[in-house]
């Protein structure tokens, strides 16, 4: 089990890591310095993405309880449709975020636009 601890763990930090990496990545194309842009990555991260990480989000995947009325998988798939549209604007690459849309994409098709994104 300790094994597979970290391997989870590490695939939250490679893809956290990513995700401030590429956001970085866009504001410095508009000549914002990773260190001036810091405070507002660290404010989402700490308010925001907290949530991620509360006792309710492992609830919501442990009871398979999907039903939301914020922040849908059809809210996400959106948001990140225009994270990529916006980032190849941009000249970033977006392969990263492909597989993202796809599963997005297809908990659409399947009938899944209005739960929450754990679904």
């Amino acid at each position: 089990m300790p094994l597979l601890y970290d391997m989870a763990l590490l695939m939250l930090l490679y893809a956290t890591g990513q995700g401030l990496t590429h956001a970085q990545a866009m504001v410095g194309t508009a000549g914002v310095s990773a260190t001036e842009f810091q405070p507002h990555a660290a404010g989402v991260f700490h308010t925001v993405l907290a949530g991620l990480f509360d006792a309710e989000s492992a609830r919501v995947v442990d009871e398979a309880d999907y039903a939301t009325e914020v922040s849908t998988i059809s809210t996400n798939q959106l948001a990140v449709g225009h994270i990529i549209r916006t980032s190849r604007e941009l000249g970033l690459p977006t392969d990263w975020l492909a597989p993202v849309q796809a599963g997005l994409d297809r908990a659409v098709r399947e009938g899944h636009a209005a739960d929450n994104p754990a679904a």
